[in-house]
């Protein structure tokens, strides 16, 4: 299933509100399947929260934000 928008997402450690990975911008059909983190972890999972940007995917214009709470698992 493909996004209809273009999105950016930042991710944050829920226990601390630090930023620990940004996707930059992803268009329709654009994903991510594996990313080092900004920030470093420790190996085990996290709880996350990610703050989504959501954009026009042909003007780019910011249309809203969402978030969702997530688990990353780190593998070291």
């Amino acid at each position: 299933n493909e996004n209809a928008y273009a999105i950016a997402v930042n991710y944050y450690l829920e226990e601390t509100g630090e930023l620990i990975y940004s996707t930059g911008g992803i268009l329709p059909g654009q994903f991510v399947y594996g990313a080092a983190l900004d920030v470093p972890l420790p190996a085990g999972e996290h709880q996350v929260l990610a703050r989504i940007n959501i954009y026009d995917a042909q003007t780019h214009e910011f249309l809203w934000t969402t978030q969702a709470q997530v688990q990353f698992m780190v593998e070291n």
